[in-house]
Protein backbone atom coordinates (compact mmCIF):
# COMPACT_ATOMS: atom_id res chain seq x y z
CA UNK A 1 0.00 0.00 0.00
CA UNK A 2 2.95 2.29 0.65
CA UNK A 3 5.14 1.37 -2.41
CA UNK A 4 1.90 2.53 -4.25
CA UNK A 5 1.42 5.80 -2.59
CA UNK A 6 5.06 6.23 -3.51
CA UNK A 7 4.70 5.71 -7.22
CA UNK A 8 1.65 7.68 -7.64
CA UNK A 9 3.44 10.96 -6.12
CA UNK A 10 6.09 9.58 -8.58
CA UNK A 11 4.03 9.75 -11.32
CA UNK A 12 2.49 12.79 -10.25
CA UNK A 13 5.22 14.93 -10.01
CA UNK A 14 6.29 13.67 -13.73
CA UNK A 15 2.58 14.39 -14.81
CA UNK A 16 3.27 17.77 -13.70
CA UNK A 17 6.42 18.52 -14.62
CA UNK A 18 5.37 17.73 -18.00
CA UNK A 19 2.50 19.88 -17.94
CA UNK A 20 4.74 22.61 -16.60
CA UNK A 21 7.13 22.42 -19.61
CA UNK A 22 4.60 22.01 -22.30
CA UNK A 23 3.04 25.62 -21.11
CA UNK A 24 6.27 27.05 -20.88
CA UNK A 25 7.27 25.95 -24.41
CA UNK A 26 3.88 26.95 -25.71
CA UNK A 27 3.44 30.40 -23.81
CA UNK A 28 6.69 31.23 -25.37
CA UNK A 29 5.33 29.60 -29.07
CA UNK A 30 2.22 32.06 -28.80
CA UNK A 31 4.17 34.81 -27.40
CA UNK A 32 7.14 34.86 -30.90
CA UNK A 33 4.03 34.59 -32.89
CA UNK A 34 2.04 37.56 -31.37
CA UNK A 35 4.92 39.82 -30.48
CA UNK A 36 5.93 42.04 -34.13
CA UNK A 37 8.58 41.01 -35.96
CA UNK A 38 10.85 44.64 -37.50
CA UNK A 39 13.95 44.57 -39.53
CA UNK A 40 16.14 47.25 -38.21
CA UNK A 41 19.67 48.83 -38.98
CA UNK A 42 21.96 51.52 -37.84
CA UNK A 43 22.28 54.81 -39.80
CA UNK A 44 24.46 54.81 -42.55
CA UNK A 45 27.22 57.59 -43.49
CA UNK A 46 27.97 59.03 -46.76
CA UNK A 47 26.44 60.61 -49.82
CA UNK A 48 22.71 61.37 -51.90
CA UNK A 49 22.73 61.56 -55.10
CA UNK A 50 19.96 62.70 -56.54
CA UNK A 51 18.38 62.55 -59.85
CA UNK A 52 16.22 65.66 -61.76
CA UNK A 53 14.81 65.50 -65.05
CA UNK A 54 13.88 68.13 -67.27
CA UNK A 55 12.74 68.71 -70.63
CA UNK A 56 13.48 71.37 -73.32
CA UNK A 57 16.86 72.33 -72.31
CA UNK A 58 18.93 74.26 -75.22
CA UNK A 59 22.54 74.95 -75.70
CA UNK A 60 24.17 78.77 -75.22
CA UNK A 61 26.96 80.24 -76.10
CA UNK A 62 27.99 83.20 -73.85
CA UNK A 63 29.35 85.00 -76.28
CA UNK A 64 26.64 84.57 -78.71
CA UNK A 65 25.26 87.34 -80.99
CA UNK A 66 21.47 88.02 -82.04
CA UNK A 67 21.89 90.09 -84.66
CA UNK A 68 17.82 92.27 -84.56
CA UNK A 69 16.20 95.41 -83.72
CA UNK A 70 15.59 95.64 -80.46
CA UNK A 71 12.02 97.68 -80.67
CA UNK A 72 8.67 96.99 -82.56
CA UNK A 73 7.72 98.17 -85.49
CA UNK A 74 4.50 100.43 -86.62
CA UNK A 75 5.73 98.99 -90.19
CA UNK A 76 7.65 96.07 -91.63
CA UNK A 77 10.82 95.98 -93.55
CA UNK A 78 10.54 93.17 -96.70
CA UNK A 79 13.35 90.41 -96.67
CA UNK A 80 14.42 90.27 -100.43
CA UNK A 81 17.35 87.44 -99.52
CA UNK A 82 18.49 85.40 -96.99
CA UNK A 83 22.16 84.48 -97.85
CA UNK A 84 23.38 81.89 -94.96
CA UNK A 85 21.59 79.34 -92.94
CA UNK A 86 21.96 77.55 -89.88
CA UNK A 87 25.35 76.39 -89.12
CA UNK A 88 26.76 78.57 -92.17
CA UNK A 89 30.17 80.17 -91.46
CA UNK A 90 31.03 83.18 -91.93
CA UNK A 91 33.64 86.55 -92.05
CA UNK A 92 33.61 89.54 -90.49
CA UNK A 93 31.55 91.87 -92.82
CA UNK A 94 30.03 89.28 -95.08
CA UNK A 95 26.41 90.19 -95.92
CA UNK A 96 23.70 87.58 -94.30
CA UNK A 97 20.40 89.49 -95.16
CA UNK A 98 19.13 92.08 -97.41
CA UNK A 99 16.23 93.63 -97.32
CA UNK A 100 14.12 95.71 -99.33
CA UNK A 101 15.29 99.22 -100.19
CA UNK A 102 11.40 101.07 -101.05
CA UNK A 103 10.53 99.58 -97.18
CA UNK A 104 13.55 100.57 -95.75
CA UNK A 105 12.99 104.24 -96.67
CA UNK A 106 9.64 104.66 -95.57
CA UNK A 107 10.38 103.09 -92.36
CA UNK A 108 13.53 105.80 -91.80
CA UNK A 109 11.47 108.88 -93.14
CA UNK A 110 8.73 107.28 -90.44
CA UNK A 111 11.08 107.58 -87.85
CA UNK A 112 12.37 110.65 -88.99
CA UNK A 113 8.79 112.24 -88.67
CA UNK A 114 7.92 110.85 -85.27
CA UNK A 115 11.04 112.79 -84.30
CA UNK A 116 10.36 115.35 -85.24
CA UNK A 117 7.09 115.31 -83.78
CA UNK A 118 8.23 114.54 -80.18
CA UNK A 119 10.50 117.35 -80.59
CA UNK A 120 7.62 119.89 -81.13
CA UNK A 121 6.04 118.10 -78.30
CA UNK A 122 8.89 118.65 -76.12
CA UNK A 123 8.94 122.70 -77.38
CA UNK A 124 5.65 122.71 -76.28
CA UNK A 125 6.22 121.25 -72.80
CA UNK A 126 8.76 123.80 -71.86
CA UNK A 127 6.50 126.95 -72.96
CA UNK A 128 3.34 125.22 -71.33
CA UNK A 129 5.09 124.19 -68.33
CA UNK A 130 6.98 128.17 -67.63
CA UNK A 131 3.18 129.32 -68.45
CA UNK A 132 1.80 127.21 -65.73
CA UNK A 133 4.30 127.92 -63.03
CA UNK A 134 4.05 131.77 -63.82
CA UNK A 135 0.22 131.38 -63.59
CA UNK A 136 0.58 129.54 -60.14
CA UNK A 137 3.16 132.46 -58.63
CA UNK A 138 1.01 135.44 -59.76
CA UNK A 139 -2.19 133.77 -58.31
CA UNK A 140 -0.16 133.24 -55.29
CA UNK A 141 0.98 136.66 -55.22
CA UNK A 142 -2.78 138.00 -55.97
CA UNK A 143 -4.28 136.07 -52.91
CA UNK A 144 -1.58 137.25 -51.10
CA UNK A 145 -2.68 140.92 -51.63
CA UNK A 146 -6.37 140.12 -51.37
CA UNK A 147 -5.87 138.56 -47.91
CA UNK A 148 -4.22 141.59 -46.51
CA UNK A 149 -6.82 144.13 -47.64
CA UNK A 150 -9.47 142.02 -46.09
CA UNK A 151 -7.59 141.68 -43.28
CA UNK A 152 -6.96 145.50 -42.18
CA UNK A 153 -11.00 145.55 -43.56
CA UNK A 154 -11.38 143.06 -40.99
CA UNK A 155 -9.20 144.46 -38.39
CA UNK A 156 -11.33 148.00 -38.61
CA UNK A 157 -14.17 146.03 -38.50
CA UNK A 158 -15.52 148.01 -41.55
CA UNK A 159 -15.74 150.90 -40.28
CA UNK A 160 -15.11 152.85 -43.62
CA UNK A 161 -17.31 150.42 -45.79
CA UNK A 162 -19.85 152.82 -47.70
CA UNK A 163 -23.06 151.31 -46.34
CA UNK A 164 -21.47 151.79 -42.90
CA UNK A 165 -20.78 154.87 -43.59
CA UNK A 166 -24.15 155.74 -44.96
CA UNK A 167 -25.42 154.14 -41.94
CA UNK A 168 -23.58 156.04 -39.69
CA UNK A 169 -24.21 159.17 -41.32
CA UNK A 170 -28.24 158.68 -40.67
CA UNK A 171 -27.37 157.82 -37.14
CA UNK A 172 -25.09 161.37 -36.59
CA UNK A 173 -27.71 162.83 -38.53
CA UNK A 174 -30.74 161.84 -36.04
CA UNK A 175 -28.63 162.11 -32.75
CA UNK A 176 -28.58 165.55 -34.32
CA UNK A 177 -32.46 166.10 -34.45
CA UNK A 178 -32.86 164.48 -31.37
CA UNK A 179 -30.30 166.80 -29.71
CA UNK A 180 -32.01 169.76 -30.89
CA UNK A 181 -35.44 168.35 -29.72
CA UNK A 182 -34.16 167.67 -26.96
CA UNK A 183 -33.07 171.15 -26.29
CA UNK A 184 -36.19 172.39 -27.16
CA UNK A 185 -38.32 170.02 -24.73
CA UNK A 186 -36.39 171.67 -21.90
CA UNK A 187 -37.71 175.42 -23.02
CA UNK A 188 -41.37 174.17 -23.56
CA UNK A 189 -41.35 172.14 -19.88
CA UNK A 190 -39.99 175.88 -18.66
CA UNK A 191 -42.49 177.97 -20.39
CA UNK A 192 -45.37 175.26 -19.21
CA UNK A 193 -44.25 175.16 -15.81
CA UNK A 194 -44.71 179.10 -16.11
CA UNK A 195 -48.09 178.28 -17.94
CA UNK A 196 -46.60 180.24 -21.06
CA UNK A 197 -47.54 177.12 -23.13
CA UNK A 198 -50.06 174.24 -22.54
CA UNK A 199 -49.34 170.85 -21.95
CA UNK A 200 -50.24 169.35 -25.38
CA UNK A 201 -47.91 171.52 -26.39
CA UNK A 202 -45.10 169.23 -24.12
CA UNK A 203 -46.76 166.23 -24.27
CA UNK A 204 -46.05 166.50 -28.45
CA UNK A 205 -42.55 167.46 -28.21
CA UNK A 206 -42.47 164.55 -25.74
CA UNK A 207 -43.60 162.29 -28.39
CA UNK A 208 -41.53 163.31 -31.17
CA UNK A 209 -38.20 163.20 -28.86
CA UNK A 210 -39.16 159.67 -27.99
CA UNK A 211 -39.85 158.96 -32.09
CA UNK A 212 -36.29 160.17 -32.96
CA UNK A 213 -34.99 158.20 -29.86
CA UNK A 214 -36.51 155.19 -31.48
CA UNK A 215 -35.20 156.15 -34.99
CA UNK A 216 -31.34 156.43 -33.56
CA UNK A 217 -31.84 152.92 -32.10
CA UNK A 218 -32.84 150.95 -35.17
CA UNK A 219 -29.94 152.86 -37.03
CA UNK A 220 -27.96 151.35 -34.91
CA UNK A 221 -29.23 148.09 -34.79
CA UNK A 222 -28.79 148.39 -38.72
CA UNK A 223 -25.21 149.23 -38.60
CA UNK A 224 -24.65 146.70 -36.45
CA UNK A 225 -26.66 144.03 -38.54
CA UNK A 226 -24.61 145.38 -41.59
CA UNK A 227 -21.15 145.17 -39.99
CA UNK A 228 -21.96 141.60 -38.68
CA UNK A 229 -22.93 140.84 -42.15
CA UNK A 230 -19.54 142.32 -43.58
CA UNK A 231 -17.30 140.63 -41.15
CA UNK A 232 -18.55 137.28 -42.35
CA UNK A 233 -18.64 137.70 -45.89
CA UNK A 234 -14.99 138.51 -45.40
CA UNK A 235 -13.96 136.20 -42.88
CA UNK A 236 -15.62 133.88 -45.68
CA UNK A 237 -13.39 135.49 -48.46
CA UNK A 238 -10.92 135.23 -46.70
CA UNK A 239 -11.18 132.07 -46.12
CA UNK A 240 -11.72 130.93 -50.02
CA UNK A 241 -8.50 133.05 -50.75
CA UNK A 242 -6.60 131.38 -48.27
CA UNK A 243 -7.39 127.65 -50.05
CA UNK A 244 -7.02 129.28 -53.53
CA UNK A 245 -3.50 130.46 -52.55
CA UNK A 246 -2.48 127.28 -50.93
CA UNK A 247 -3.93 125.08 -53.88
CA UNK A 248 -1.92 127.63 -56.40
CA UNK A 249 1.02 127.07 -53.92
CA UNK A 250 0.44 122.91 -53.54
CA UNK A 251 0.48 123.25 -57.30
CA UNK A 252 3.28 125.17 -57.51
CA UNK A 253 5.48 122.66 -55.33
CA UNK A 254 4.38 119.90 -57.01
CA UNK A 255 5.62 120.73 -60.57
CA UNK A 256 8.82 121.80 -59.21
CA UNK A 257 9.43 118.85 -57.01
CA UNK A 258 8.38 116.30 -60.25
CA UNK A 259 8.35 118.55 -63.06
CA UNK A 260 4.83 116.75 -64.32
CA UNK A 261 2.54 119.08 -66.18
CA UNK A 262 -0.79 117.39 -68.22
CA UNK A 263 0.86 114.34 -67.27
CA UNK A 264 4.24 114.27 -68.55
CA UNK A 265 7.74 115.17 -67.54
CA UNK A 266 10.84 116.69 -69.07
CA UNK A 267 12.15 113.65 -68.32
CA UNK A 268 9.95 111.31 -69.79
CA UNK A 269 9.53 113.11 -73.43
CA UNK A 270 13.14 113.80 -73.36
CA UNK A 271 13.61 110.40 -72.77
CA UNK A 272 11.48 109.57 -75.83
CA UNK A 273 13.33 112.22 -77.64
CA UNK A 274 16.65 109.49 -77.16
CA UNK A 275 14.60 106.91 -77.50
CA UNK A 276 13.59 107.41 -81.40
CA UNK A 277 17.21 108.96 -81.92
CA UNK A 278 18.56 105.85 -80.77
CA UNK A 279 16.11 104.02 -82.81
CA UNK A 280 17.00 106.18 -85.83
CA UNK A 281 20.73 105.79 -85.42
CA UNK A 282 20.16 101.39 -85.04
CA UNK A 283 17.91 101.77 -87.90
CA UNK A 284 20.49 103.33 -90.09
CA UNK A 285 23.14 101.29 -88.86
CA UNK A 286 21.01 97.86 -89.75
CA UNK A 287 19.02 98.40 -92.53
CA UNK A 288 20.16 101.82 -93.72
CA UNK A 289 22.33 99.95 -96.09
CA UNK A 290 19.69 97.47 -97.35
CA UNK A 291 22.22 94.43 -95.92
CA UNK A 292 22.76 92.98 -92.39
CA UNK A 293 26.26 91.96 -91.98
CA UNK A 294 28.08 89.44 -89.46
CA UNK A 295 29.76 91.54 -86.71
CA UNK A 296 32.66 89.06 -86.76
CA UNK A 297 33.64 85.51 -87.58
CA UNK A 298 31.75 82.83 -86.62
CA UNK A 299 28.72 79.89 -87.42
CA UNK A 300 25.60 80.59 -87.60
CA UNK A 301 23.94 78.61 -84.97
CA UNK A 302 20.20 80.23 -85.60
CA UNK A 303 18.42 81.84 -88.24
CA UNK A 304 14.35 82.94 -88.57
CA UNK A 305 14.78 85.02 -91.54
CA UNK A 306 12.72 83.89 -94.81
CA UNK A 307 12.93 85.47 -97.98
CA UNK A 308 9.88 87.46 -98.55
CA UNK A 309 8.94 87.93 -94.90
CA UNK A 310 8.44 90.68 -93.33
CA UNK A 311 10.13 91.92 -89.82
CA UNK A 312 8.79 93.76 -87.50
CA UNK A 313 11.72 93.91 -85.07
CA UNK A 314 12.09 92.66 -81.82
CA UNK A 315 12.52 89.01 -82.87
CA UNK A 316 16.38 87.48 -83.76
CA UNK A 317 17.03 87.33 -87.00
CA UNK A 318 19.86 85.54 -86.90
CA UNK A 319 22.42 84.30 -84.56
CA UNK A 320 26.16 84.02 -84.76
CA UNK A 321 28.56 82.62 -82.27
CA UNK A 322 32.55 83.24 -82.55
CA UNK A 323 34.43 79.75 -83.36
CA UNK A 324 36.37 80.04 -79.44
CA UNK A 325 32.56 80.73 -77.85
CA UNK A 326 31.98 79.34 -74.51
CA UNK A 327 28.78 77.18 -74.62
CA UNK A 328 26.78 76.47 -71.84
CA UNK A 329 23.21 74.65 -71.34
CA UNK A 330 19.88 76.62 -70.55
CA UNK A 331 17.31 74.73 -68.62
CA UNK A 332 14.09 75.56 -67.88
CA UNK A 333 12.87 75.49 -64.00
CA UNK A 334 9.73 75.82 -63.10
CA UNK A 335 8.49 78.81 -60.34
CA UNK A 336 10.80 78.84 -57.48
CA UNK A 337 12.81 75.86 -58.32
CA UNK A 338 15.80 77.60 -58.29
CA UNK A 339 16.13 78.08 -54.85
CA UNK A 340 16.43 74.08 -54.76
CA UNK A 341 19.81 74.12 -56.20
CA UNK A 342 23.09 75.94 -55.19
CA UNK A 343 25.25 77.57 -57.53
CA UNK A 344 28.69 76.14 -58.28
CA UNK A 345 27.60 72.66 -57.57
CA UNK A 346 29.02 70.00 -59.46
CA UNK A 347 26.60 67.41 -61.07
CA UNK A 348 26.80 64.90 -64.07
CA UNK A 349 24.12 65.20 -66.94
CA UNK A 350 22.37 62.14 -68.87
CA UNK A 351 21.73 62.71 -72.36
CA UNK A 352 20.59 59.70 -74.03
CA UNK A 353 23.25 57.36 -73.43
CA UNK A 354 25.92 59.65 -72.68
CA UNK A 355 27.21 61.16 -69.45
CA UNK A 356 28.96 64.66 -69.51
CA UNK A 357 30.55 66.09 -66.04
CA UNK A 358 29.02 69.53 -65.34
CA UNK A 359 28.38 72.66 -62.80
CA UNK A 360 25.63 74.52 -61.85
CA UNK A 361 27.14 78.12 -63.16
CA UNK A 362 24.08 80.18 -61.87
CA UNK A 363 20.49 81.29 -63.05
CA UNK A 364 19.49 83.57 -65.95
CA UNK A 365 16.23 85.05 -66.87
CA UNK A 366 15.58 83.73 -70.92
CA UNK A 367 12.62 84.83 -72.99
CA UNK A 368 10.75 85.51 -69.73
CA UNK A 369 11.34 82.26 -67.72
CA UNK A 370 14.39 81.20 -65.58
CA UNK A 371 16.70 78.60 -66.81
CA UNK A 372 19.42 76.80 -64.83
CA UNK A 373 22.68 77.54 -66.39
CA UNK A 374 24.78 74.74 -66.69
CA UNK A 375 28.46 74.28 -67.52
CA UNK A 376 30.82 71.77 -68.51
CA UNK A 377 33.73 70.44 -66.43
CA UNK A 378 36.88 69.86 -67.74
CA UNK A 379 39.88 68.33 -65.59
CA UNK A 380 43.18 70.01 -66.03
CA UNK A 381 45.52 69.51 -68.86
CA UNK A 382 42.47 67.51 -71.08
CA UNK A 383 40.85 68.74 -74.04
CA UNK A 384 37.51 70.61 -74.07
CA UNK A 385 35.20 67.05 -74.77
CA UNK A 386 33.20 64.11 -73.81
CA UNK A 387 36.10 62.45 -71.28
CA UNK A 388 36.59 58.87 -70.88
CA UNK A 389 36.11 59.21 -67.58
CA UNK A 390 32.43 60.31 -67.78
CA UNK A 391 31.44 57.16 -69.67
CA UNK A 392 31.60 58.72 -73.29
CA UNK A 393 33.99 58.26 -76.49
CA UNK A 394 37.31 60.73 -76.37
CA UNK A 395 38.05 62.88 -79.14
CA UNK A 396 35.93 65.33 -81.00
CA UNK A 397 32.57 65.03 -82.44
CA UNK A 398 31.39 67.34 -84.13
CA UNK A 399 28.07 68.16 -86.48
CA UNK A 400 27.87 69.37 -90.23
CA UNK A 401 26.42 72.44 -91.04
CA UNK A 402 24.86 73.46 -93.99
CA UNK A 403 24.87 76.33 -96.15
CA UNK A 404 22.12 77.72 -98.35
CA UNK A 405 21.95 77.67 -102.05
CA UNK A 406 21.64 81.57 -102.01
CA UNK A 407 24.67 81.90 -99.58
CA UNK A 408 27.06 79.53 -101.67
CA UNK A 409 26.01 80.93 -104.72
CA UNK A 410 26.03 84.77 -104.11
CA UNK A 411 29.96 85.51 -104.82
CA UNK A 412 30.05 87.65 -101.49
CA UNK A 413 31.80 86.04 -99.16
CA UNK A 414 28.61 84.17 -96.72
CA UNK A 415 29.70 80.87 -96.53
CA UNK A 416 32.29 80.89 -99.09
CA UNK A 417 35.48 79.59 -97.11
CA UNK A 418 36.98 76.31 -98.34
CA UNK A 419 36.03 73.07 -97.16
CA UNK A 420 38.82 72.75 -94.99
CA UNK A 421 38.72 76.13 -93.17
CA UNK A 422 34.62 75.34 -93.00
CA UNK A 423 35.95 72.12 -91.22
CA UNK A 424 38.20 73.52 -88.60
CA UNK A 425 35.60 76.39 -87.92
CA UNK A 426 32.98 73.95 -87.02
CA UNK A 427 35.25 71.84 -84.78
CA UNK A 428 35.89 74.73 -83.14
CA UNK A 429 32.35 75.71 -82.68
CA UNK A 430 31.38 72.44 -81.74
CA UNK A 431 34.53 71.29 -79.44
CA UNK A 432 31.93 71.09 -76.14
CA UNK A 433 30.85 68.11 -74.78
CA UNK A 434 27.14 69.68 -75.34
CA UNK A 435 28.01 69.87 -78.75
CA UNK A 436 25.84 66.73 -79.16
CA UNK A 437 22.85 67.92 -76.82
CA UNK A 438 20.01 68.78 -79.53
CA UNK A 439 17.65 72.07 -78.27
CA UNK A 440 14.52 70.54 -76.99
CA UNK A 441 16.01 67.49 -75.96
CA UNK A 442 15.46 65.47 -72.47
CA UNK A 443 17.91 65.09 -69.97
CA UNK A 444 18.31 63.89 -66.56
CA UNK A 445 20.87 66.08 -63.83
CA UNK A 446 22.48 63.90 -60.94
CA UNK A 447 23.91 66.28 -57.56
CA UNK A 448 25.66 64.67 -55.23
CA UNK A 449 25.27 65.80 -52.00
CA UNK A 450 27.86 67.05 -49.20
CA UNK A 451 28.99 64.04 -47.33
CA UNK A 452 26.46 63.15 -44.26
CA UNK A 453 26.52 61.80 -41.20
CA UNK A 454 23.56 60.21 -40.85
CA UNK A 455 21.16 58.66 -43.78
CA UNK A 456 18.17 56.15 -43.11
CA UNK A 457 16.19 54.24 -45.73
CA UNK A 458 12.83 55.53 -46.62
CA UNK A 459 10.80 52.58 -45.53
CA UNK A 460 11.83 53.59 -41.69
CA UNK A 461 9.73 56.86 -42.03
CA UNK A 462 6.32 56.22 -40.23
CA UNK A 463 5.55 60.02 -41.55
CA UNK A 464 7.02 63.20 -42.97
CA UNK A 465 9.22 63.02 -39.73
CA UNK A 466 8.62 60.49 -37.43
CA UNK A 467 10.94 56.77 -37.14
CA UNK A 468 11.06 54.12 -34.64
CA UNK A 469 13.93 54.00 -32.95
CA UNK A 470 14.82 50.53 -31.46
CA UNK A 471 15.62 50.19 -27.56
CA UNK A 472 16.17 47.15 -25.10
CA UNK A 473 14.88 46.58 -21.74
CA UNK A 474 14.66 43.53 -19.44
CA UNK A 475 11.03 41.74 -19.88
CA UNK A 476 9.92 38.59 -18.03
CA UNK A 477 11.90 36.31 -20.14
CA UNK A 478 14.80 38.16 -20.24
CA UNK A 479 15.69 41.19 -22.35
CA UNK A 480 13.89 42.20 -24.90
CA UNK A 481 13.05 44.84 -27.68
CA UNK A 482 10.40 47.98 -28.00
CA UNK A 483 10.23 50.44 -30.01
CA UNK A 484 9.99 54.33 -29.21
CA UNK A 485 8.69 56.74 -31.68
CA UNK A 486 10.50 59.56 -32.64
CA UNK A 487 10.39 63.34 -34.30
CA UNK A 488 12.93 64.45 -36.36
CA UNK A 489 14.09 66.55 -38.65
CA UNK A 490 15.31 65.74 -42.64
CA UNK A 491 17.81 67.57 -45.00
CA UNK A 492 17.94 66.33 -48.88
CA UNK A 493 16.69 63.01 -49.90
CA UNK A 494 15.87 61.05 -52.91
CA UNK A 495 13.41 58.13 -53.51
CA UNK A 496 15.66 55.48 -51.53
CA UNK A 497 17.18 57.26 -48.35
CA UNK A 498 16.78 60.36 -46.72
CA UNK A 499 19.08 62.74 -44.84
CA UNK A 500 18.35 63.58 -40.86
CA UNK A 501 19.96 66.70 -39.82
CA UNK A 502 18.34 66.50 -36.29
CA UNK A 503 16.58 63.58 -33.74
CA UNK A 504 18.67 60.67 -34.29
CA UNK A 505 22.77 59.93 -33.64
CA UNK A 506 24.11 57.31 -36.11
CA UNK A 507 24.99 54.97 -32.79
CA UNK A 508 21.27 54.36 -32.58
CA UNK A 509 19.16 51.84 -34.39
CA UNK A 510 15.95 52.72 -36.18
CA UNK A 511 13.44 50.62 -37.44
CA UNK A 512 12.79 50.07 -41.04
CA UNK A 513 9.90 47.54 -41.65
CA UNK A 514 7.49 45.77 -39.41
CA UNK A 515 4.81 43.01 -40.26
CA UNK A 516 2.08 44.53 -38.80
CA UNK A 517 0.95 47.67 -36.60
CA UNK A 518 3.32 48.70 -34.02
CA UNK A 519 3.22 51.66 -31.40
CA UNK A 520 5.18 53.68 -29.46
CA UNK A 521 6.90 51.17 -26.16
CA UNK A 522 5.60 48.05 -27.94
CA UNK A 523 7.19 45.15 -27.40
CA UNK A 524 8.95 43.50 -30.94
CA UNK A 525 11.08 40.66 -32.08
CA UNK A 526 13.77 40.53 -34.96
CA UNK A 527 12.62 38.02 -37.04
CA UNK A 528 16.18 36.14 -36.41
CA UNK A 529 15.88 36.53 -32.72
Amino acid sequence: MQVNKKLIAQRSAVIFLGVMLFFTFSSRTILYYMTPKVTAARPESGYITTTYSFGNVRTYSEDSFELKLHFRLNQGIYISEVLVGKGSTVREGDPLIIFDKRSCDDLLDAKRRELDAVLIELSEFEKGFADRIAQLENEIESCSKEIAKLDASIEENYVNDAQLVEIQHEINAAQADYETAEKKHGELLELYESGAVPKSEVDESGTNLARLKDRIQLAQERYNRVQKQLLEQGLKQRDELAKRKEAARSDLKYMQDTGIYNGKTWVSIMKRVDEIKGQELELESTVGTYTLTAPFDGVVTEINAEKGMMYYGMDTLVTIRPYDAKTVLLVPLADGQEEIFKENTDCEIEYEEEKIRGKIAGFRKHEGRMHMVLEPVVEAGAELGRGSESGLETGSNTRSGSVSDSGAGAGNGAGSGTEDEAGEGRSRHESSPFAGIRDGSYIRINIKSEFIRTIVPNSAFVSQDKVYVLKQRMGFWGEEYYVVERQVMTGTGNEYVTQITEGLSPDETVVTGWDRKISSGMRVMLPLK
